[in-house]
């Protein structure tokens, strides 16, 4: 099962203005560093929930058609469904013979066939046969949960002010904001 990125975000859950705001920083010189944060945080808070924080495009791939095919949470539309059918040929799945199931809320949503319907053979023994195009995230910033927001903001604030990964003198562990997340976090993926 592979799942991945295939368009990013076209916006991030937390503004230029709102990170400098908590970092109380007004000068515009770390403008390009702290936008990178942003994508930093957001990407940190997926990768430990395993859930798309802003809309992006996303593909789930398999080497057969299961029962149901587990997607991330947060799914707002399957784009397409391609396979290689027992021939070797690549199809592209009819949209009225799949259906998404995205009911559960917080934890993975699936794609299924149709009530009636089945998924279709695939070539035997071929790798990759399965390809799940979806939507995935939060449609805007305004709806990506608060907590979320604030653990991202922690994560800017504790990136910006330390600035490598090993300071002398000190004692450095696991993010202690991470907690925060925990509540979000999927774990069927």
């Amino acid at each position: 099962m592979i799942d991945k990125l295939v368009a990013a975000p076209t916006i991030e859950p937390i503004t230029l203005a709102e990170a400098k705001e908590h970092l109380q920083y007004t000068a515009a010189d770390q403008d390009n560093y702290i936008t990178g944060l942003i994508t930093f945080a957001r990407e940190a808070a997926e990768g430990l929930t395993k859930r798309c924080m802003i809309s992006q495009t996303r593909e789930a791939t398999r080497d057969y058609f299961p029962d149901t095919i587990i997607l991330r949470p947060n799914v707002t539309s399957i784009i397409s469904v391609t396979y290689y059918d027992t021939a070797g040929v690549q199809k592209t799945l009819d949209p009225q013979d799949y259906m998404l199931d995205n009911a559960a809320g917080t934890s993975a949503h699936w794609c299924l066939p149709m009530p009636g319907k089945s998924f279709p053979s695939t070539q035997d023994g071929r790798a990759n046969s399965v390809v799940v195009r979806y939507q995935s995230g939060y449609i805007n910033a305004a709806n990506v949960p608060r907590v979320v927001k604030q653990w991202m903001m922690l994560q800017i604030g504790n990136m910006f002010a330390n600035r490598e990964s090993l300071v002398i003198g000190t004692i450095v562990g696991e993010f202690a904001a991470n907690g925060l997340l925990d509540h979000f976090k999927v774990y069927e993926i």
